[in-house]
Order: C-alpha cells, then sequence, then structure tokens
C-alpha cells in the first residue's frame, strides 16, 4: 500500500507549533532569571542592612551658647606673719589656740627659762666669733716686696760691673791698637832696630793678652748682668701676679666680710629677742594685732620653721582654682567676681595667673577687696558667665569628633550603589567656635543647613561606612 504523504501545510502547521513551544520556553527561561536576580538583590539588601550602623541624625541648630567658669578654693593670707624664735627651746605652755583674735601685747607661749639662758650664752658667743672672723677677713695678709728688692739691687751691681768691664775692654783695645802701630812703623823702616822692634812686639803681645783677658771679663760681666735682669723680670711678673691675686681675694674677703655682717646682724636681733623673752620670765607676745592662723603645740621644741603665723588685720587676703586653660583665656586680668562662703558674699578680683597641673589648665589667683576682709582658711566659692552669644550652627557635643588631623564630624549621604540608594559616612571638618556642657557652636564650609549629621550610633562608624537611619 501506498503512505500517504502529509501535506505541505500540516508541515508548516506542525514547525509553527514547534517554534512557538520553544519561544515560551525561552520567555520563561528569561522570566526566572529576573526573578532569581531580584530575589538575590533582596537577600543581598536584607544581609548588608543586618549588618549595618544603625545612626541618629539632626541637623545644625541655632542655640544660645553661655561659658561659664566655676572658682573654689580655699583663702590665704597674701603675708602672713611669721614669728620665729631660737629652735630648740621647750614650749612649756600654749596660752592661745590657731583663730584666736590677737593684739601686739596678747601672751602667746611661755618658754622654758633654763632653755633660753643657754641659747642667750651661745648666741653671745657666736656673735663674738663671726666679728672676730669679720676682723681676720678685712686684715687681710701684706704682699710680701722684699725678694724683689734684693733682685733689683743684684741687678744694678751686676750693671755696674758690665759697665766697668766695658770701660776696661775699651782701654786695652787702645792700648793693643798703639802697640800695633808701633810694630808697624819699625817694620817698615829700611833697617829698624833688632831690640826696638822686639820691644815693640812684645809690648804688642801684652797688650793682645791684657786685651783678651778684658773681653773675657766683659762677657763674664754681660751673662752675669743678663742672668741677674732675667732673675728680675721673672720675679716683677710674679710679684704682679700676686699683686693681682692678693687684690682679688682682698675683694673676696670683702664680700664674705660683708655677708658675715648680714649674719651678724641677725645673730644680734635672735640676741636682743632672747634677752627681752628672758626679762618676760619666758613670756612670748603676739606683738602685731590680727588673727592667729598656727602655732606649736605645748610641751613641742621650738624649730627653724615659724612657731607661729599671724594673718594681720586689713592685711590682704587671695584664692587660687585651677581653671581650663580655654575659659581662662577668655577672662583678663581684672575679671571681677563675687565669691562665697555659704554665708556671705565677698568682692574678689583676678589679679593673676601661673602654670596649671597640666597642659590643658591654667591656675587663677584672685585678691579680695580690703573691705571684704575674708577669715583665712575659709572654703570659698562663685561661678561667672564670661561669654553669651546666639550661634546659627550648633550640634551635640556627641557629634565632635578629633584626630590627628582636626576636629570634625560624620554627614549621611545618599549614594547610588548597585544595590541602590544607600547612605554613606562623609567627613566634614569642622571649627569649634564655643562650646557648653551640652552643644558646640560649629562652623564650616561645606556644611549645609539640611546637613544630617551624625548625633549617635549603635556601634563605631568612619567615614565611607554605609549606615542606616533610625
Amino acid at each position: 500500500m501506498k503512505r500517504k504523504l502529509p501535506s505541505l501545510k500540516a508541515i508548516r502547521e506542525k514547525l509553527s507549533s514547534h517554534s512557538e513551544l520553544r519561544q515560551r520556553k525561552a520567555l520563561w527561561d528569561i522570566l526566572k532569571f529576573f526573578i532569581f536576580m531580584l530575589l538575590c538583590t533582596f537577600v543581598a539588601k536584607s544581609a548588608s542592612g543586618a549588618t549595618m550602623a544603625v545612626v541618629e541624625t539632626s541637623g545644625p541648630t541655632q542655640a544660645l551658647i553661655s561659658q561659664d567658669v566655676t572658682i573654689n578654693g580655699t583663702v590665704s593670707a597674701d603675708d602672713p606673719t611669721c614669728i620665729e624664735l631660737p629652735a630648740g627651746i621647750h614650749i612649756e605652755k600654749t596660752l592661745v589656740q590657731a583663730g584666736d583674735s590677737v593684739s601686739p601685747d596678747t601672751p602667746v607661749l611661755q618658754l622654758n627659762m633654763d632653755d633660753l639662758k643657754e641659747a642667750l650664752q651661745k648666741q653671745k658667743i657666736l656673735c663674738s666669733q663671726t666679728q672676730l672672723d669679720i676682723n681676720s677677713l678685712r686684715a687681710g695678709t701684706p704682699a710680701d716686696g722684699g725678694s724683689l728688692v734684693s733682685l733689683r739691687n743684684t741687678l744694678d751691681w751686676a750693671s755696674q760691673d758690665y759697665q766697668t768691664a766695658l770701660q776696661k775692654l775699651n782701654e786695652a783695645s787702645a792700648v793693643t791698637q798703639q802697640a800695633l802701630q808701633r810694630v808697624q812703623e819699625l817694620e817698615a823702616q829700611p833697617a829698624p832696630d833688632p831690640a826696638q822692634l822686639e820691644e815693640a812686639r812684645r809690648q804688642l803681645a801684652d797688650a793682645q793678652t791684657a786685651q783678651a783677658q778684658a773681653l773675657s771679663a766683659a762677657e763674664s760681666a754681660e751673662r752675669s748682668r743678663q742672668n741677674a735682669q732675667a732673675s728680675y723680670a721673672s720675679a716683677e711678673a710674679s710679684a704682679k701676679a700676686a699683686q693681682q691675686q692678693a687684690e682679688t681675694q682682698k675683694q673676696k674677703n670683702e664680700l664674705s666680710a660683708q655677708l658675715m655682717e648680714l649674719e651678724l646682724a641677725d645673730q644680734i636681733a635672735v640676741r636682743r629677742q632672747l634677752t627681752q623673752i628672758i626679762s618676760q620670765e619666758g613670756i612670748v607676745n603676739a606683738g602685731a594685732e590680727g588673727v592667729l592662723l598656727s602655732i606649736q603645740d605645748q610641751g613641742s621644741v621650738t624649730t627653724s620653721d615659724s612657731t607661729f603665723k599671724l594673718s594681720m588685720t586689713g592685711a590682704a587676703c587671695s584664692l587660687e582654682s585651677e581653671v581650663n586653660r580655654t575659659l581662662a583665656d577668655a577672662m583678663p586680668n581684672g575679671t571681677k567676681i563675687q565669691l562665697s562662703d555659704g554665708k556671705k558674699t565677698f568682692d574678689a578680683v583676678l589679679s593673676n595667673r601661673y602654670p596649671g597641673a597640666t597642659d590643658s589648665t591654667v591656675r587663677l589667683r584672685f585678691t579680695f577687696s580690703a573691705k571684704s576682709n575674708p577669715q583665712p582658711d575659709a572654703q570659698m566659692w562663685g561661678s561667672l558667665t564670661i561669654n553669651k552669644k546666639n550661634y546659627p550652627a550648633c550640634v551635640p557635643l556627641t557629634a565632635l569628633h578629633t584626630d590627628q588631623n582636626g576636629t570634625y564630624i560624620l554627614v549621611v549621604e545618599e549614594k547610588n550603589t548597585v544595590l541602590g540608594l544607600q547612605n554613606e559616612l562623609v567627613r566634614v571638618s569642622v571649627s569649634v567656635d564655643a562650646r557648653n556642657d551640652m552643644v558646640a557652636a560649629i562652623s564650616s564650609s561645606a556644611l549645609k543647613y539640611d546637613s544630617k549629621i551624625v548625633i549617635s550610633s549603635t556601634r563605631p562608624v568612619k567615614s565611607g561606612d554605609r549606615v542606616r537611619l533610625a
């Protein structure tokens, strides 16, 4: 049987059906790919968001900043009167206490009489010894010039001997010259007398011998004169050096004597003080009007330090306080302040400043007015507003960061990434114009009124980090 062949139309319909199936399959594969990519993007964004820090932001705001400085410290008398007594004397009785008001005639202490008498005797001996030392220093030691005079005499004698020898040499030379001329005259004759020629030659030989002896004596005298001159020059230089040294020593002795005279004056003052206390049966008076600041205990022994201190009536008092350097720089000398001890207020003025305990602090000294008259050792405190101003751009102190490059803030900016829009941190350098305990006034050319400034974060962040907004 013959097979029936499919028609061309049937073949075309069949081919068309296969092509449509392939296209549908391709479209479905593409759709699945895009669904997969969306799922991956969603998972990536979810994972990225889970690891991001959550930050709280705030824009720059206007604020009134007033800078207050707190002053506190202990009042001290600027120049207390220190009463000093010789060391080593027993205090038998203490007649007043610290804080008591006293007058010049108020009995303060009673000292042991035996110790006082012994101290007075030692002081008298010390004064005498010091005076002897002063006299000895000023007496000095006269310079010894006898050896120089002796050497000068020796030089003069040697010079005279040299002149005498030189004169004899000249005379001997003249005789030799005459004898030589006589011999030459005789030898020049055609037939000289042999006896005369022989005698002339003998006289020439004697004259030459005498001249040689005179020359040797002159040379010896010259050497003696030169030696005497060298000895005298050396001795003269030594004498000048000794005289200069003696003059320097004299000046040193005079300075030492002047210092010892000052010591002697102090020793005499102590001697008179002891004499007066002994005449008062060991009683020591205050000697001035004021408030007793401190006093040694009864039964103790006086030391080289002050036995008791007085704050004189009307004496100036002051208070010192450690202050931040930035705040102190805004307070010029002469700044007035009111300080309180809890009961009343006292007027004071900033009078001086000194280096603080650290580089960031300054020690300020406030002097009380004469009318205030505060009690020494009282605790006082007070505050002062040194600056008050409206600033247009202020941020919480938590927004400020500092590193080796200066002060900066972190600002949130939106960046377009493969994952879409992301919040990224950007560093903005700022300068701090003022601050208080809560906010700081900042300025920066890169700062905008709508900037999102990071004020807190769930974890440490830095410039370049991606974050989520709270």
